[in-house]
């Protein structure tokens, strides 16, 4: 109950007109009881006349004789109305009265009257919505908050273009709904996205009034794109494509992305990785293979989403290959039968060469080609792979260059020549007297020919010794080994790079690799954050209007009646913290550390 007063007279008389709210939430009104009281303020007074003495309430006139013994409050009469509340439940009730004598004195006033718009209670409307971030086709939980136990409700939702319903009418509390996989056509740029849930709120057949609550609709992990791999070799050496193959050095691989976004997702990027090359888009070509070995290509793709699937081709058989080997010996000058002698007019060889198998389709062919010294060559003749041979047709008193030779299939060559000294004589004094021949014919003008297979001797040394002795590094981009060029024994050192040795590295220390594969010990240090801010602490005011009881469970305010406008805050709640996990990334392959590199022949001397 309530009250309004009116003002005091002169004498001390007051109307006051006491109200009792009652409330039909499912009609949005409120009905008030009137009771209409004065104050008498001087004490006995009375007025028995009919038709003279009356009050009004809410426009009805009611005539009524009095007397009144003593000051004091004395009842008039009753009334109600009835206000209906606007929309949001907010609603307000203009009350009023009066009073008058029927005469005028100096103790009674001629008339009184109170009149005062009050405040009605708000009539809870609409059912609110409590919902978390839900999973696409997974099954989540809508928590409604009913304003009244007699309404019912309709839940639907909205996400972009797609909408639908959650629910049809219904009285539950505790609304489970399970988000269509489809609705992940709707989130294609992110991993989450914007969804509204709606409550449409009904009091039997009559829409009460709506509310909303936002949520985050995720899309599964599960929903990817798909991608598939096709490769094939491409060789742009005739002979290599003939053979059908795929050789390091020769070969590149063409390849074929097929792939398909997710639930109307696009495909962003593509790469492919293979044989340690990397190349960018859903069609391309690598560079040329330098790996060798059973290799698998893999591509990786990435939709709108960021979301990313793998795939891989069908294995391809890389075979090695390398530039032909040579092994071969010039004997010396011979006769005609092959006995080797000085002043013989033909030469003996030996020449053996090899080549990479490439799958049993390679060969190797050698062969050689002769020249006086100052002339062109002749054309390439064959010769027997590894077995010793006579080459005619070389003058005595003639120096010739020899090449040796092998070829393979794909036309690669490894070659070594050779001087063929004049036929060995002590001395020769040329014609003319202006050239010396030593264990050899003169053949140049006003110079000393010295056969090549004697030693020149030098402050008691071999020229040989003084020039290059044992342990020399012999470098050079010819494939003539400096033993036919100097004399000596030479080994070649293949594959190896040279450093110069000093306080660190001892001369003849080894060491080194092409390709390194990290340890975790061998990464730089460095960190991986993540930041998570507290979140969820919270308070909630409520505000109790004059006259009003609600329910706060084990508060002491349970169903507690309050006289004035009072405000209750709830204990704070709803912190809570995250763990995160950061998922590993890399293939842990190995990687190429070679320097730019240009790779020449090297010997040393071992005697």
């Amino acid at each position: 109950m309530a009250s309004i007063y009116g003002p005091v007279s002169a004498t001390g008389w007051q109307l006051r007109l006491d109200y009792t709210v009652s409330q039909d939430a499912a009609n949005n009104r409120s009905a008030l009881a009137l009771t209409l009281y004065i104050y008498d303020g001087t004490g006995e007074s009375y007025n028995q006349a009919a038709n003279s003495c009356r009050y009004v309430l809410r426009g009805k006139t009611v005539y009524q004789p009095y007397r009144y013994e003593s000051k004091g409050w004395y009842k008039l009469g009753s009334g109600s109305v009835t206000v209906n509340h606007r929309s949001d439940g907010s609603g307000s009730a203009a009350l009023s009265a009066a009073w008058y004598s029927g005469f005028t004195s100096q103790w009674t006033p001629a008339s009184l009257s109170v009149a005062q718009t009050v405040a009605l209670p708000v009539i809870p409307r609409a059912s609110g919505l409590q919902a978390g971030a839900m999973t696409l086709g997974q099954t989540g939980s809508i928590t409604v908050q009913r304003a009244d136990a007699g309404f019912t409700h309709k839940i639907n939702y909205q996400i972009g273009s797609a909408h639908g319903a959650v629910c049809g009418k219904t009285g539950e509390t505790r609304v489970t709904w399970t988000p269509p996989l489809s609705l992940a056509e709707e989130i294609t740029d992110a991993v989450a996205g914007d969804c509204v849930l709606t409550a449409t709120t009904y009091s039997g057949s009559g829409v009460v009034g709506t509310s909303s609550c936002p949520i985050k609709l995720y899309v599964p992990e599960e929903v990817k794109p798909t991608a598939s791999l096709a490769a094939q070799v491409v060789n742009d050496n005739a002979v290599i494509a003939g053979w059908g193959v795929c050789v390091r050095g020769y070969s590149r691989l063409a390849y074929q992305v097929t792939a398909t976004g997710a639930r109307g997702s696009s495909i962003r990027s593509c790469r492919v990785q293979f044989a340690g090359q990397t190349a960018e888009g859903l069609t391309g070509q690598t560079g040329m293979i330098q790996q060798a070995g059973t290799l698998i290509p893999e591509a990786r793709v990435t939709d709108s989403r960021g979301r990313w699937a793998t795939a891989q081709g069908g294995a391809v058989e890389v075979l090695p290959y390398a530039n032909p080997t040579l092994t071969a010996r010039l004997l010396g000058r011979c006769g005609a039968d092959g006995t080797l002698r000085d002043d013989g007019d033909c030469v003996k060889v030996l020449c053996a060469g090899a080549c990479s198998p490439v799958g049993g389709h390679n060969t190797v062919t050698v062969r050689y080609r002769l020249r006086p010294v100052g002339g062109s060559y002749s054309g390439y003749t064959a010769l027997e792979n590894g077995q010793e041979q006579i080459i005619e047709g070389v003058l005595k008193t003639a120096s010739y260059e020899l090449e040796l030779s092998a070829v393979d299939a794909l036309g690669s060559v490894r070659a070594v020549e050779y001087a063929i000294p004049t036929a060995a004589v002590a001395v020769h004094l040329a014609q003319g007297g202006t050239a010396v021949g030593v264990g050899k014919y003169a053949e140049h003008d006003k110079a000393v020919d010295i056969a090549p297979d004697w030693d020149v001797w030098f402050r008691g040394k071999r020229l040989l010794d003084a020039v290059w002795p044992v342990g020399s590094i012999y470098l050079s981009a010819s494939e003539i080994s400096p033993e036919t060029l100097f004399g000596g024994t030479w080994e070649q050192v293949k594959d190896r790079f040279l450093l110069a040795a000093g306080d660190v590295y001892e001369p003849g220390e080894t060491g080194g690799e092409a390709q390194h594969t990290l340890t975790k010990a061998e990464m730089p240090a460095h960190t991986h954050s993540a930041s998570l801010y507290e979140a969820g602490v919270h308070t909630h005011t409520i505000s109790i209007l004059d006259g009003s009881s609600m329910n706060f469970g084990s508060s002491s305010y349970q169903n507690a009646y309050l006289s004035g406008s009072k405000k209750v805050t709830t204990s704070s709640a709803g912190a809570h913290t995250h763990t995160v996990t950061l998922s590993a990334t890399g293939s842990g392959k190995a990687f190429n550390i070679m320097n730019p590199y240009a790779a020449k022949n090297v010997w040393r001397r071992v005697s």
